[in-house]
């Protein structure tokens, strides 16, 4: 299992990617989540880093900062002729807007 600590940043550090968007997140992230996500950066032991993401997760939940879900894993399909489709976890799939239909072209 990998680290959680770049999803976490950017989601609740108050400086994180995402908080700008969000009215008054950047301040209530400031007070309750930067000092477990410093806390977590210092921390080697992976167990104890678990335990901070835990709260992390509980400040997260009882002040609603995200609605987080789990979600299923996408699978892409296409034929071996296809060429120009490369991996991108931030494009969705073909069948949604966002593929760069213009990268792809039939191969031999």
């Amino acid at each position: 299992m990998g680290d959680s600590w770049s999803f976490m940043y950017n989601y609740l550090a108050s400086d994180g990617y995402f908080n700008p968007y969000i009215p008054g997140l950047a301040e209530l992230c400031e007070v309750h989540a930067d000092p477990l996500l410093k806390k977590a950066r210092k921390t080697f032991d992976p167990e104890k880093r678990i335990e901070i993401y835990k709260e992390l997760m509980k400040f997260s939940y009882e002040y609603a900062t995200h609605m987080w879900h789990v979600e299923d894993p996408a699978q892409i399909v296409h034929r071996s002729w296809i060429d120009g489709y490369y991996f991108n976890p931030a494009i969705p799939g073909f069948n949604l807007p966002g593929i760069p239909f213009y990268n792809l072209s039939k191969g031999e």
